[in-house]
């Protein structure tokens, strides 16, 4: 879950703000409960917005800018949402394999027969019908 961060307690110029934009930062929660972003240009601090949105002391977390101010999230958290992604990813890799394997196996089946190929259906037996889906027309 994202929590919205405030804008920073301690002063920041515009050019640290810049190169805070530009990366995701990987930091701690800080034992009074605000997330201190040290770079080379000085530390920035900032509180949770939402007080139900706070974490632990040493919760480590990730911070990005994301639309108009800054988020945050736990690590783990982070790693739980992308294992998911990736899991979901492979999955809909196989079902496509899988899809494209029926396809060509369906294609094959399709296909006419050659005269005096092995297993030629007899004439009087009923021939298979390929099912189309007609396609979208716009109506614009």
């Amino acid at each position: 879950m994202n929590r919205v961060l405030s804008l920073p307690i301690t002063r920041i110029t515009a050019e640290q703000l810049e190169l805070l934009k530009g990366e995701q930062h990987h930091t701690l929660v800080s034992d009074r409960g605000t997330i201190r972003l040290r770079h080379r240009n000085g530390v920035v601090e900032m509180k949770f917005l939402q007080p139900e949105d706070h974490l632990p002391p040493e919760t480590p977390v990730c911070v990005w800018w994301k639309g108009g101010g800054f988020v945050c999230a736990g690590e783990a958290e982070l790693e739980a949402e992308a294992l998911e992604a990736r899991s979901v990813a492979d999955r809909v890799a196989q079902a496509r394999s899988m899809l494209a394997a029926a396809r060509m196996e369906r294609s094959a089946r399709m296909a006419p027969a050659k005269e005096g190929e092995a297993g030629t259906a007899p004439a009087d037996a009923p021939t298979l019908v390929d099912v189309v889906q007609p396609e979208t027309v716009s109506t614009y």
